[in-house]
């Protein structure tokens, strides 16, 4: 670890080279220059890429003036406990896929994309649902303290109205209900779930864990504050003006896409474990895209406030949030070149080659790949059948 002063401006790394520190801006500035694109950042890191051994995505120009602290990865678990640099590094990949979303949003009409959305997608529903929200609503007030309210509320839920997911929410719901009246009465019912088929469930594992005095931060942050979405959920919509909160996928896929047009056009894919809505936590509450749920999923909210608490919990954690964000921007930052590919057959080819699994494990549709590659659904059959990758009879893939 040591500290770095310049005296003239000097470019610190380039787009290509290995990495071997990590740097911390103690004062002063640096220019990022990433696809041609440089912004300024102030108090945050650099060099982030070493986390997950990938050359630097960007070139770094450091300013006249400026001093770094320069250090490993092993020297970071030390320093952390006096500097939250796992939170000035999270700010750092979150300015980075702002870049991207500023990119691939331009132009919000949150009235017209709220209207094609539902023009294209019928029977969904918002994430602020009746049943999600009553769900919510009972979580919050265990975590309050307040367990009459919890069961008011509780016996509030229609359940002949849940669909077979959330009627095994609901059974682990009441119990957990019941394990802050009745421990003893809780233990007994929860030994009469069948693990086999509630075992995979985020509610249950916090149950568990209630049960059995675990203590993984993330089953009890998700235990105490996650959501959990039905299929075929809208969860965010471009344009509108949120809180101050990102979420973390926990469980599930999610697609990313923009409607303001007046048409649908899929943008990317968020996959387990990665933050989205992660720019509002810092800086911009207005939403730039549109994020949305095929399959039941699970996710917690956070902000920075909650972010900065996870991350001096378990820096483990912390480090793996991290580099799952890492993994996004690289996601997107090639996917964004390959968009840029002027030839559509080769276009085509190049992300289907390279992402296809990703897109089937989100369901990605045809007529939503489509609308990614800015290709029609014919000149994408054409090179998904050359390469035995097969769409079933709701139009979305499979590969055999």
């Amino acid at each position: 670890m040591r500290t770095i002063e310049f005296k003239t401006d000097k470019v610190l790394f380039s787009r290509g080279d290995e990495l071997s520190n990590i740097y911390y801006i103690m004062n002063g500035e640096a220019i990022i220059d990433i696809n041609t694109k440089k912004y300024s950042i102030t108090n945050a890191c650099l060099g982030e890429w070493l986390l997950i051994d990938m050359p630097s995505q960007e070139t770094v120009t450091v300013k006249n003036g400026t001093k770094l602290l320069e250090f490993s990865i092993e020297e970071m678990r030390l320093l952390d406990r006096e500097s939250d640099i796992l939170m000035k590094i999270f700010k750092s990949v979150t300015e980075k896929l702002l870049y991207y979303d500023e990119i691939l949003s331009r132009g919000v009409d949150t009235q017209k994309a709220m209207e094609t959305f539902f023009d294209l997608h019928e029977k969904y529903i918002i994430k602020t649902s009746d049943t999600v929200e009553k769900f919510n609503s009972v979580k919050l007030s265990l975590k309050m303290g307040n367990v009459s309210q919890a069961e008011k509320i509780f016996s509030s839920i229609d359940r002949s109205g849940l669909d077979s997911d959330f009627q095994d929410e609901y059974e682990v719901l009441k119990i957990t209900v019941k394990f802050f009246k009745d421990r003893f009465e809780a233990v007994e019912l929860f030994n009469e779930l069948d693990s086999h088929s509630f075992s995979k469930r985020l509610s249950y594992q916090y149950l568990q864990q209630l049960i059995s005095g675990g203590k993984n931060t993330l089953i009890n942050l998700y235990g105490t504050s996650g959501i959990h979405l039905p299929s075929k959920t809208l969860i965010i919509i471009e344009g509108e003006e949120d809180e101050r909160k990102g979420y973390l996928l926990l469980k599930g896929n999610l697609k990313v896409g923009r409607y303001s047009s007046g048409v649908q056009k899929l943008m990317s894919i968020i996959q387990k474990g990665e933050i989205f809505g992660e720019s509002a936590i810092f800086s911009k509450p207005t939403r730039l895209a549109t994020v949305f749920t095929d399959m039941p999923c699970d996710i917690i909210p956070l902000s920075s406030e909650t972010i900065k608490a996870m991350l001096k919990e378990d820096f483990e954690l912390g480090l793996r949030i991290i580099r799952n964000q890492l993994k996004r921007v690289s996601f997107v930052n090639e996917l964004v070149s390959y968009l840029q590919i002027k030839d559509k057959e080769e276009r085509i080819k190049v992300i289907v080659e390279k992402f296809i699994a990703r897109f089937v494990e989100a369901g990605v549709t045809v007529t939503e790949l489509a609308s990614l590659c800015n290709v029609n659904i014919v000149e994408l059959k054409q090179i998904t059948d050359a390469h035995g990758i097969k769409i079933n009879s709701i139009g979305k893939f499979t590969i055999e």
